[in-house]
């Protein structure tokens, strides 16, 4: 149990019955003595409905309207307070100029009918909240239902039925309820009701969906770990779903003359986790008793977490402990393109933050983890950080595993090359277990260096007579191609790696070649005479696995404001999904002796339909990124330059890269880069 420390906001109250806030910190509150009033921040209470001592059912402007034992209050987003008025079975709208009005139900009369406004009845409403878009939700606990009254005043019933009570979970009207007298709300939407004569708490889901999320709150063991029946009194849910209990006063006879009280608030977390008691014991002969001597009427959680009770007057309780971890993360594994949930329990409320392999994660902020669509740059060691205002704890550090069979094995890109000038498509081949260019084992490799052919395609300036030649990583020319002949060798090569055809007698060229670990480079160069658009393909011809791979290509082309763009494609095999970075650079190339690189250019992803998957035109030096690019060996970028990258997990398939240029962009040089990130 931890002793919290108790903070008095305001007093003078008769019995506050409900709670609720605004997000500029004022508190609004019903009392017994059948009013509504506003708490600022300061502890400033003004009365803004309703005259103490007067009950009735009248509508009108601030205090010369009437309630009968307002119970339950909640506020939407515009200012507006929805009150459960209790005693006449209404449910009563206050704007926030005062001004009163009954949204549904008619004062006096109940009943259980759903309808529109006036016509509608309740029996006793006592829970009331509000969602998002304005729908009012109440806990109808003389007919042991929840009832939804949208903006526009029209009520329904959506759970429970009326006169049915017990204990029933299910969906809608076949659950059943016995008086449910709270009601809130968390972030996601989610309903809970407290029903505290049989001490449980039901969740109802936004497709009305019931179930028990606590039962048996009557028994606690109070500080001295007695255990005794203690009454709750009230509850409350945070927007992350853990839910406050808060009991009334129990009392323990330890030796004749030495009374103790308890007054204790049960916290349990959205998993249901019981996680601790903020609780308060002391003598009787040492009062004044805490809460005005009354105990706890009511309870609230504010958009900060912290926990707001109700007596006679509003006291904000304040704990005075770190986090404690409950629950810890565990390791977890997944192929590529799955997902992995990390969650962490502490206790009392707090912040979090996640980080992988010591980086925070942004947005990671939350008790639970979830990685959707996981890529192999996610694998790592987790780590999550709770904080709150006593000081921190650091869970279990966690490995979580991404494994992959998924390949690159076509890559190609199309440009424009000038007269004179040339192409150059540069891949990496990676031996066995290896993550970069080195390795055992030889791979076979398809190059092609497409021309006249194009024309087939609708590409009406294909370069006619283009010229290929393959050079190792030491720059020196291994071997060369200008025309492929039609040879039987390179047409059973073309139809092994599904490669559109090429005529026998067509000036195209292509190489088949048997290659070690390393990186290399494929140079399509135009004759003097003429330039034109050529398309530079690589593929994985290997006929059986070899577990040697292509991991990386990057086309250095021309990107001009005639509409020339580098278009590069990209073919993923395998069961499970590949990580791949792809980046669009072009003010980065002076720096490597590119005298007209393009200034701005913008980088789109598309699927094998054309559908756009991402865009950049600004890789805005982000950590992330900067962390794959050294993972893949790829040369730095200046955070501030205007190059572009895209990091994502794919399916396999078939996919394009296209590099152009931003209008107003000078130059007329990009390079596009694909790697095969693991």
């Amino acid at each position: 149990m931890v002793s919290p420390a108790i903070s008095t906001i305001a007093t003078g109250f008769v019995g506050i019955a409900g709670i609720t806030g605004d997000s500029a910190g004022n508190i609004y509150v019903t009392d017994t003595a059948n009013t509504v009033s506003k708490v600022t921040p300061a502890g400033i209470v003004t009365v803004l409905a309703g005259s103490a001592g007067q009950s009735g059912g009248f509508d009108g402007p601030g205090t010369s309207a009437r309630f009968n034992a307002p119970a339950g209050i909640a506020i939407d987003s515009n200012g507006n307070l929805y009150v459960a008025d209790a005693g006449n079975s209404a449910i009563r709208e206050i704007a926030p100029d005062g001004t009163v009005s009954t949204l549904a139900g008619f004062a006096g009369l109940s009943g259980s009918v759903d309808g529109n406004g006036n016509s509608a009845r309740f029996n006793h409403p006592m829970g009331i909240s509000v969602d998002k878009n304005g729908n009012v939700f109440v806990a109808d606990s003389g007919n042991a239902t929840i009832r939804e009254v949208t903006p526009s005043g029209s009520v329904s019933t959506i759970a429970g039925a009326a006169g049915n009570t017990g204990e029933v979970d299910g969906t809608g009207i076949a659950a059943r309820f016995t008086r449910p007298t709270n009601l809130s709300i968390d972030g996601a939407g989610n309903l809970y009701a407290f029903e505290p004569s049989v001490g449980t708490v039901r969740k109802i889901t936004t497709s009305g969906t019931v179930s028990t999320l606590e039962s048996g709150l009557f028994t606690t063991s109070d500080v001295f770990n007695q255990t005794t029946s203690v009454p709750p009194v009230g509850m409350t849910v945070d927007n992350a779903g853990n839910v406050y209990i808060a009991s009334g006063i129990s009392e323990s006879a330890l030796t004749p003359g030495n009374d103790f009280v308890s007054v204790g608030i049960s916290e349990y977390l959205a998993d249901g986790a019981f996680v601790g008691i903020y609780g308060i014991t002391m003598r009787l002969q040492d009062g004044p008793l805490p809460f005005g001597g009354g105990g706890i009427t009511s309870i609230w959680t504010d958009q900060n977490g912290n926990v707001i009770v109700g007596s006679t007057g509003l006291y904000r309780l304040t704990d005075s402990i770190v986090p404690v971890i409950t629950t810890q993360p565990q390791p977890q594994s997944s192929s590529t393109g799955g997902v992995v949930t990390l969650t962490v329990n502490s206790w009392p409320g707090s912040s979090f933050q996640w980080t992988l392999n010591g980086t925070a994660i942004a947005g990671a902020t939350s008790n639970t983890l979830v990685l959707g669509n996981i890529g192999s740059d996610q694998a790592g060691s987790y780590q999550v950080t709770i904080t709150n205002a006593n000081g921190s704890a650091t869970s279990n550090a966690v490995t979580v595993s991404v494994s992959t069979d998924a390949h690159l094995i076509n890559l190609s890109s199309h440009a424009f090359v000038p007269a004179g000038g040339s192409m150059t498509a540069g891949f990496v081949v990676s031996g066995s277990g290896q993550s970069f260019a080195t390795g055992q084992g030889q791979k076979s490799v398809l190059i092609r260096g497409v021309g006249p052919t194009l024309s087939q395609f609708g590409i009406t300036d294909a370069l006619a007579a283009p010229q290929l030649t393959l050079f190792n990583g030491l720059s020196a020319a291994i071997d060369s191609n200008a025309t492929w002949g039609g040879t039987t060798e390179l047409t059973n090569a073309f139809a092994r790696v599904y490669a559109f055809p090429l005529p026998p007698t067509s000036k195209d060229t292509a190489l088949l070649e048997t290659l070690n670990p390393g990186s290399y480079t494929a140079q399509v160069s135009a004759p003097s005479a003429g330039g034109g658009t050529v398309l530079a393909e690589i593929y994985d011809a290997d006929q059986t696995p070899s577990g040697v791979y292509l991991i990386n290509i990057s086309t250095l082309g021309q990107v001009d404001a005639s509409g020339h763009t580098l278009v590069a494609g990209l073919v993923i095999t395998g069961t499970a999904s590949e990580t791949v970075l792809i980046r669009g650079i072009g003010p980065a190339l002076s720096q490597y002796g590119v005298a007209t690189p393009l200034t701005a250019p913008a980088l789109t992803l598309f699927d094998s339909k054309g559908n756009t998957l991402a865009a950049n035109t600004g890789w805005g030096g982000s950590a992330a990124l900067a962390t794959a690019f050294a993972r893949v060996h790829a040369f730095a970028l200046p955070a501030t330059s205007a190059d572009t990258a895209i990091e994502m997990t794919l399916a396999p398939g078939t996919y394009t890269a296209q590099v152009s240029g931003l209008a107003g962009a000078t130059g007329n040089h990009a390079l596009v880069e694909i790697y095969e990130v693991k």
